[in-house]
């Protein structure tokens, strides 16, 4: 545990303001806070920014040494393929020496970067963008996952380069494809384009279809009226049902809930002693 009673200045020799905290605390032999190490600070007296610091990072050095403004002439970024060279709030002279973020700053030595390739190597370890940000032209704004259920709908479009590494995972299969932004986030989060839960059940529209679809189903009472269409593959499990009855088969989204849930694509009878409403006359009854 820490606590705020003991001598109220911050023991920490690099600490900028010692004497001016809305709080201090003092380091026991116990205290675990944010999963650190403290074992070498037992008996010291933190400031509240310190403290904080060390909580987050497990280190008491700030991410980045105090940068003196720099001259106006000097102040552009060093990074080719930097977008905004000459605007930013803020840009950092290098020095090889740094070891802000964990990274190794020597090849950078002498560089100056704007703020956002600063915070990029921060927090990256790279000066490169995770991707392109330019708009693709228009007629490139298609994604090409074909079970993607608004392929030309989206706030933005991503074309994949092959080597990507983003979230670890490996895009080379996807190289010189283009992405929606739905398709694109699933794969940078999942690794995978396929919806989950769905496995091999795709909302889509038949290739052979009109772009409305139409239900397999002869029972269906709107078998062209529907919010998507689901075709349905022979290794199916969604819900875990057995699909392969229904393999090749389309299915309105109706259709598809109701297998789904009752393994049945008729709807349910309806219980015992129900009976529709007739409907009710304008007039009162006999008397």
């Amino acid at each position: 545990m820490s606590g705020d009673k003991q001598a109220k200045r911050c023991s920490f020799a690099g600490c900028d303001k010692p004497e001016q905290s809305c709080r201090y605390h003092l380091i026991e032999a116990d205290c675990k806070a944010g999963g650190q190490n403290w074992s070498t600070l037992v008996g010291t007296t933190l400031c509240h920014t310190c403290y904080n610091r060390y909580v987050s990072r497990g280190k008491l050095e700030r991410t980045q040494v105090c940068h003196k403004p720099l001259a106006p002439s000097a102040r552009r970024c060093t990074y080719p393929q930097c977008e905004k060279p000459e605007e930013s709030s803020r840009f950092y002279q290098i020095d090889g020496a740094s070891k802000a973020g964990g990274r190794d700053w020597l090849p950078l030595a002498g560089s100056v970067l704007c703020k956002a390739c600063y915070r990029r190597m921060i927090d990256r370890g790279t000066l490169e963008r995770s991707h392109r940000s330019k708009p693709l032209v228009a007629q490139s704004r298609r994604c090409t996952y074909e079970h993607c259920e608004a392929p030309e709908v989206s706030r933005k479009f991503h074309q994949i380069k092959g080597d990507k590494t983003t979230r670890g995972h490996d895009w080379s299969s996807l190289d010189g494809q283009v992405l929606c932004d739905t398709c694109y986030s699933r794969f940078r989060m999942r690794g995978t384009l396929e919806r989950a839960g769905g496995q091999s059940l795709f909302p889509t529209v038949p290739k052979n279809m009109a772009p409305t679809g139409k239900c397999s189903n002869t029972e269906c009472e709107c078998p062209e009226k529907s919010r998507c269409f689901y075709t349905v593959s022979a290794d199916c499990r969604a819900n875990g049902r057995d699909w392969s009855g229904l393999a090749g088969q389309t299915l309105c989204h109706a259709c598809y809930t109701r297998y789904g849930r009752f393994g049945r694509l008729s709807k349910p009878p309806a219980p015992p002693g129900h009976q529709k409403h007739p409907a009710r006359s304008g007039g009162a009854g006999a008397g």
